[in-house]
């Protein structure tokens, strides 16, 4: 049921809504307690001494993506030390790359550090974002999933964290399956695979990470891959408690080591580029490793060294980091198949290799991320549906942070803003950085109205196209997540690199801006 709308606040009030020099904030809805809403509330108290704000989260604990994924083997394939928030820093990560349990923790450490439980209000699931006129606010509605009541409330500012990596994809003809099906992202913990005949379809991230954590256990693995993936060593180890008591005690030891990762991470970014001398040369080193990693783990089967081999440019998709996936699929009990499936039955899957039972079918085949912000709906400026007009013309904005049909409203981690060759996390930053500067602009201006002018607007989707067009991701289709392959067009990645992107995101020029 849906109670009367309320333009004042129905949970408890805060004391404390105003700085200390007595200007007011305006009152913020922040939408997930992933890594992108955690940085906006953290950052939103750190700079504009503001409690004036409450998070909204669907699941019973912050984290996001990292709450939802427990699959076998979840980690992160960006070195721990990066993939984290440069103002709550981790001395004691216990490895290069850290895994799901270990980064979920960190999450919440920093929830608590920074008292965002006291401002988060789990299970509820916002439905819709109504941008009023009259009011100049967003009209919120959100359900408390513990007791299906909706509420609509009255925000000036929202900041959307809902993240890309949210809906798992399940497509519709794997349903006809009657056994045990299981998304990746939606993991059984209970779920029984000893012994078992089991069949995992895909070959991105996910699948690299799960199929050497399960394929110890099954009585027969059966991995479907589309198209494989390029997958390069890892150089995963734990540091020592020396280490971990080093960073603790000289914190400027801990900030120069996350720089240096970031800027070897860095200066990989040329690889991704499509046609010039650099990126050919370091293509070529690329490809090189990646088919000597083949080469070199594939040895009993050496017959399916050519299906692991692929056929797109190196980064066109997601590169895999393992040093135990081809050992995985090296095992007498694995059998790779990488021709189409063309039917699924209640107990089977067929393909032109044959026909082959199954007990259990994993899925590792991605998210939604096309869906956007799907299930929730926005209604922009003169009534725009944001969510339609997305899905048939593809995304339009700014930064991948605001958009000019949606004022006063900021996407973190938006289409356009994440990057394939180093840390989201410090993209996120960069974003929160810029929405404080944004804030702080509308309220030394009185103003209750911020939208980037919709000429700017253009002129940046248009550049940012023709520099997609400069990388691999523009020139191949690969089957990447990063692609929208109906429409042609690369609707999550930011083509040029995080320098270029913390740079653009330094400062705003506010002549690019309507405020009032």
């Amino acid at each position: 049921m849906i109670k009367t709308m309320e333009k004042v606040h129905n949970f408890e009030m805060r004391q404390d809504e105003t700085s200390l020099d007595g200007e007011s904030f305006p009152k913020i809805c922040i939408i997930g307690a992933g890594f992108s809403g955690l940085c906006a509330a953290a950052q939103i108290q750190r700079k504009l001494k503001t409690i004036n704000f409450t998070v909204y989260e669907m699941n019973k604990d912050v984290g996001g993506a990292w709450y939802s994924n427990t699959y076998p083997g979840c980690a992160c394939d960006i070195q721990s030390h990066l993939y984290s928030f440069s103002f709550a820093q981790k001395p004691d990560w216990s490895k290069e790359f850290a895994s799901q349990p270990e980064i979920l923790e960190y999450m919440k450490t920093v929830a608590r550090k920074f008292d965002i439980y006291k401002y988060t209000k789990f299970n509820h699931q916002v439905n819709q974002l109504k941008w009023e006129e009259s009011e100049r606010k967003w009209k919120v509605s959100v359900t408390d999933l513990t007791n299906d009541i909706t509420t609509e409330i009255y925000y000036d500012i929202v900041i959307n964290g809902s993240g890309e990596l949210r809906q798992p994809q399940i497509p519709e003809e794997f349903k006809s399956f009657e056994g045990p099906l299981v998304h990746s992202a939606q993991w059984d913990a209970d779920l029984k695979l000893e012994g078992k005949t089991v069949a995992v379809v895909g070959s991105g991230a996910t699948a690299i990470q799960l199929i050497p954590s399960i394929v110890g256990k099954v009585g027969k693995l059966l991995c479907y891959q589309r198209q494989p993936a390029w997958v390069i060593p890892s150089f995963q180890s734990r540091f020592t408690n020396f280490t971990k008591w080093s960073f603790a005690t000289f914190p400027g030891l801990q900030s120069t080591y996350r720089k240096t990762l970031f800027l070897l991470n860095e200066v990989m970014f040329p690889v991704f580029m499509y046609s010039t001398t650099l990126s050919k040369i370091g293509n070529v080193i690329a490809t090189g490793l990646g088919n000597y990693h083949v080469n070199n783990l594939i040895k009993n089967h050496p017959d399916i060294r050519p299906q692991l081999v692929p056929s797109y440019r190196f980064g066109c998709k997601r590169v895999g980091i393992s040093n135990k996936y081809y050992r995985a699929l090296d095992k007498p009990n694995v059998k790779v198949i990488s021709n189409q499936i063309q039917e699924i039955g209640g107990n089977f899957i067929r393909t032109l290799d044959g026909e082959d039972e199954i007990d259990i079918l994993i899925l590792a085949t991605g998210f939604r991320v096309h869906d956007y912000f799907a299930p929730m709906e926005i209604i922009g400026k003169d009534g725009e549906n944001i969510l339609e007009k997305w899905k048939n013309d593809g995304p339009t904005g700014y930064l991948g942070i605001t958009s000019n049909s949606m004022p006063n409203l900021f996407t973190l981690l938006g289409p356009g803003s994440d990057v394939n060759h180093n840390s989201g996390i410090f993209q996120i930053e960069c974003q929160v950085n810029w929405m404080i500067k944004v804030i702080r602009e509308m309220q030394s201006r009185n103003a209750n109205y911020f939208a980037v002018k919709k000429n700017v607007e253009i002129d940046y989707m248009n550049a940012m196209k023709n520099a997609m067009m400069k990388t691999v991701y523009g020139n191949f289709k690969c089957g990447s997540w990063f692609a929208d392959d109906a429409k042609g067009i690369i609707t999550a990645l930011y083509p040029k690199s995080s320098i270029s992107y913390w740079n653009n995101t330094r400062k705003i020029c506010v002549n690019d801006f309507d405020f009032n």
